[in-house]
This record gives C-alpha cells, structure tokens and sequence, in this order.
C-alpha cells in the first residue's frame, strides 16, 4: 500500500480515542505504541527505502 500510495499517513487509532472522548489507560496506550513499533517492523523490512515524514510535519 505505501509503494503504490505513497505519500499516505498511517493511522494506528490514537486519534480515535482522542476525537471520541475516550480515556486512555497506561495499558492502552503501551498497546498503541506495540502496534506502532510492529507497523514500522513490517517498514523496515519490507520498504526499507520508505522515507518517515519529519517530526512535527504539517497534514495537508
């Protein structure tokens, strides 16, 4: 998806829980960073030449 899409942000549901008014536990939010480090594994590996936005970029 990110060859043939790219640029595209992905999405791992933190802003979920933000737009709905959901409280985040300690517990949900290492779940979130778990599933963070897994996306970018699966990057790394397989797309290894995939370029990470800036920190702070802005979304158009």
């Amino acid at each position: 998806m990110i060859r043939v899409a790219a640029p595209i942000y992905l999405k791992t549901g933190g802003s979920v829980a933000k737009t709905h008014s959901w409280d985040s536990t300690n517990e949900d939010a290492k779940k979130r960073a778990k599933q963070v480090m897994l996306v970018k594994r699966v990057i790394d590996e397989y797309y290894p030449e995939a370029l990470y936005s800036p920190k702070g970029s802005i979304k158009h």
